[in-house]
């Protein structure tokens, strides 16, 4: 598969030098407690056309202190092609743009809104997308709706009233679709939630700790750097 096919994780077993992975830690130290994200260029902007048919169109970002702390195990390894570090393929891309979210950025611990998220989107699909609507009923809020449960059915809500209006058969999460990616996010922005915090491996199925941001205005661009764990692909981007 092309890279470009990728969100900004998935497994990758290249071993990094130790130099490499402690310039990586000095560069990223100063950025803790934010997000990360990995593209051909700084532009995060959801203008692009996105070729990712599973998940939703989004700005994906990867948490600095969890890569820190991967990095720091890294060079601890006695083994370093069996960490964790590499099953982040953040080193296919040249550049990374640190940025910080804000607005209403749901995840699983807490996630008291669900209530309100899900009559957002009831309303939202029975004027815009009326062959969802009983799908979106099936996640009618019940008392265990809470926190991570509250969180994963806000992401099937979604994503399967996706698949009810695309007319995917089957059941279960991550049917793919050109047109799901932008449908999802639409679906997304009008349950009122601008980001999804990921701690559980849940909306890629590939990659915990990450933010997927559905509202551009809700990411801002802090500094842009060169990825020093992919320094040929550094090279090639600064001489287009």
């Amino acid at each position: 598969m092309d890279d470009i096919k990728k969100t900004d994780s998935g497994f990758d077993d290249e071993v990094f030098s130790k130099a490499a992975v402690t310039d990586f830690i000095e560069r990223f130290t100063p950025y803790k407690d934010h997000w990360v994200h990995f593209r051909s260029d700084e532009n995060f902007g959801l203008s692009s056309d996105y070729s990712n048919e599973i998940t939703p169109h989004a700005i994906y970002g990867l948490d600095v202190n969890r890569l820190l702390l991967m990095a720091e195990g890294q060079l601890k390894s006695r083994s370093p092609n069996r960490t964790n570090f590499h099953y982040m393929g953040f080193n296919r891309r040249p550049v990374a743009a640190i940025f910080k979210a804000h607005g209403t950025t749901v995840s699983g611990n807490p996630y008291k809104d669900y209530p309100a998220h899900w009559q957002n989107l009831l309303d939202y699909v029975k004027e815009n997308h009326p062959a969802a609507e009983n799908r979106v009923q099936g996640f009618y809020p019940r008392d265990h709706y809470v926190d991570g449960v509250a969180f994963t059915a806000i992401l099937y809500a979604t994503e399967f009233a996706c698949d009810q209006i695309l007319k995917l058969g089957g059941e279960g999460p991550y049917r793919p679709h050109p047109s799901k990616p932008a449908l999802w996010r639409e679906l997304l922005l009008a349950s009122g939630i601008d980001a999804i915090e990921d701690r559980s491996n849940t909306l890629t199925g590939d990659c915990d700790h990450q933010i997927a941001v559905v509202n551009p205005a809700a990411a801002t661009l802090i500094s842009v750097l060169d990825n020093p764990l992919a320094p040929a692909r550094v090279a090639e981007f600064k001489a287009r």
